[in-house]
């Protein structure tokens, strides 16, 4: 995807889902290291910045190294 593109399509299901979410819900948004900066940018545009709790990071270095 273009970035524009794949923007617009995660925003459109990023709104969908979070109207289907309790007031007491959690969101979790797994992305990459390439698109972690879009997908925060668009949870605050939808959710509000002052929803956000915590980001987690995976070491997958840790976990199972590189292949």
């Amino acid at each position: 995807y273009q970035d524009s593109t794949w923007l617009s399509l995660m925003e459109d299901r990023i709104r969908l889902s979070y109207e289907l979410l309790s007031k007491r819900g959690s969101y979790y948004l797994h992305l990459d290291e390439n698109a972690n900066h879009y997908g925060r940018i668009l949870l605050n545009n939808v959710m509000g910045a002052e929803n956000f709790k915590r980001e987690i990071i995976w070491d997958i270095q840790v976990l199972s190294g590189y292949k």
